[in-house]
């Protein structure tokens, strides 16, 4: 899981999204039975049951209360595992529109990169074992090139979230042997901006993640200290993207992600 993920889930886990608000006790108890027997069945096995969680107690997808927030995660990211990308499109439009509301509602900002995240629990601990992290735009932009459907949404936006960390999901965005649909002037400005600013940019992450992961447990500040250290480090990207001369797009989505960061540094 990338770093941004890492702190994602750690904000989460203390939100009421992700906790069992929103819906009665036994609603909640049955959603997270249903939740859990999907995820048993495997990751790319998932999304069916998933589905069935959503369609019983979330609006199909629509509500994001409780734990219909995990749910709806597990099943854009099942689907999409399986191949089935008419649901990826579908379920994650849906997640966005619950998602942009909710975060508007609470006056929170949205970044550039709406993950979405699902994992298993090594059993008596709260060690993740396995887990999948992405991204709503890099896997709609995906989803509609494997159905051969015009991309509404933005290459750049797209390419930018699955490479500002590691992701084994999104592998089809590296620039140098990029199968996601994009121009040739397209691709040459992802290959400079990958190796001046998003390569650099995931080395200083990647020891941010080791360090936030080493001190978590026994130091108090260590969250709130790598927020703040992740914002300088997107504003620090924003300010070379910005010298640089890389379209302005590009350059914007790094500015969105400090202001994200930022917000939560300041909770």
């Amino acid at each position: 899981m990338s770093l941004f993920a890492s702190v994602m889930a750690a904000v989460l886990a203390s939100s009421t999204l992700g906790a069992p608000l929103g819906l009665g006790t036994e609603r909640s108890e049955a959603l997270y039975k249903a939740y859990s027997s999907a995820l048993d069945q495997g990751f790319q096995a998932m999304g069916p049951g998933m589905q069935r969680a959503l369609a019983t107690y979330c609006q199909d997808g629509r509500s994001i209360d409780g734990y219909c927030n995990w749910a709806v995660q597990g099943a854009i990211i099942g689907s999409f595992l399986s191949g089935n990308y008419e649901d990826v499109l579908r379920y994650s439009d849906r997640y966005a529109a619950a998602k942009l509301a909710y975060l508007q509602s609470r006056r929170e900002p949205l970044g550039a990169c709406m993950a979405v995240y699902v994992s298993t629990v090594k059993p008596g601990t709260t060690s993740t074992l396995i887990s999948w992290s992405s991204h709503v735009p890099s896997l709609n932009y995906l989803a509609q090139a494997r159905l051969k459907r015009p991309a509404t949404g933005s290459y750049y936006q797209a390419f930018y979230c699955a490479r500002r960390a590691p992701n084994d999901l999104l592998d089809a965005y590296d620039p140098e042997h990029s199968s996601a649909p994009a121009s040739d002037a397209e691709l040459r400005v992802a290959r400079r901006f990958e190796a001046e600013i998003l390569r650099p940019m995931r080395t200083a992450s990647e020891q941010m993640q080791a360090e936030l992961v080493r001190t978590i447990q026994t130091d108090s500040t260590a969250l709130s200290r790598n927020f703040l250290q992740t914002a300088v480090l997107y504003g620090n990207a924003y300010s070379a993207c910005s010298r640089a001369r890389f379209p302005a797009n590009l350059c914007g989505y790094l500015s969105a992600d400090r202001i994200e960061v930022e917000y939560y540094e300041r909770q």
